[in-house]
């Protein structure tokens, strides 16, 4: 059985290449399937946010959970960008600890907003509040988050994601 003395000799892999299946890398290993940026699981400030969907901070590939905290306020929006690799529900969990509103739109590849159902994916919280979505059966692809603020300042916030990957509903009762 391998443990970590095992890998503290091998040279680390760079940090500009994919990682690969059972490569050792300076921070962690991760399946070929995962390309994650520089986040780690716990809540840190972020230094380049995007200000349009062109140039919007990316989350990453999911399934997998991401928490970032930032600023946002009037003159520019936040936006972020993340994949769903297959049919996922997304939970959202957006602190406002400002002292002004902030609004949330979910948009989907092209910058619109998107529509499942009676869900509304474009949301106002008040300074305090805390909203909690959860959206089932999202369809795999790319997505993207926008966030702004009508008040000037630094209005602070923190945002967190949590996908896991559904399984279809199949008719026959053989899916487990």
């Amino acid at each position: 059985m391998l443990t970590q003395d095992h890998f503290s000799s091998l040279t680390p892999v760079s940090r500009n290449l994919p990682a690969i299946a059972g490569a050792v890398t300076s921070r962690l290993i991760q399946p070929p399937s995962l390309n994650l940026p520089s986040l780690t699981r716990s809540a840190q400030p972020l230094r380049a946010i995007g200000r349009t969907l062109g140039t919007a901070r990316l989350l990453g590939l999911f399934p997998g959970r991401r928490t970032v905290r930032a600023n946002v306020g009037r003159q520019n929006a936040n936006f972020f960008r993340f994949t769903l690799n297959e049919l996922s529900n997304l939970r959202l969990t957006f602190r406002n600890r400002s002292q002004a509103s902030i609004v949330g739109s979910l948009l989907n590849e092209q910058g619109q907003l998107v529509s499942l159902g009676r869900n509304r994916l474009s949301e106002r919280v008040r300074s305090g509040e805390t909203l909690k979505r959860a959206y089932q059966g999202l369809p795999s692809g790319t997505y993207y988050l926008r966030l702004n603020s009508r008040a000037q300042g630094r209005n602070a916030y923190q945002l967190t994601l949590a996908v896991a990957n559904t399984r279809p509903n199949l008719p026959c009762g053989c899916g487990g």
